[in-house]
């Protein structure tokens, strides 16, 4: 930078950048890397609570129509469940490589 008038447009730019750097923020974080026993550790433990979840709501009866409600919500839920499944089975296949055949039915 200089004084010059010749230099103003680079000086007014260098100004510019500057003050557009001090207020960038960094937020560093640290990568994890699940191992495969992990992950499966994590899916099991995830499929034992939605199987005793199954097992606590099975003895209650409620009205037909409020169970119908009930079943239309539990099959969103396993359905989400089921595609959040699919999903971390599909990115350690990536990550990992994949011995078996990934079948994906609707």
């Amino acid at each position: 930078m200089s004084p010059a008038r010749s230099h103003v447009e680079q000086t007014r730019n260098t100004l510019f950048f500057a003050s557009c750097a001090k207020e960038v923020e960094t937020n560093a974080q640290v990568n994890v890397v699940v191992s495969d026993k992990a992950l499966v550790k994590q899916l099991q433990k995830e499929v034992a609570k939605l199987e005793s979840e199954l097992r606590n709501s099975g003895p209650a009866r409620p009205r037909s129509s409020d169970s119908t409600a009930l079943l239309r919500e539990k099959d969103q839920e396993i359905e989400m469940v089921i595609i959040k499944l699919l999903t971390q089975k599909l990115l350690m296949c990536f990550f990992v490589g994949c011995k078996y055949k990934i079948f994906i039915c609707s």
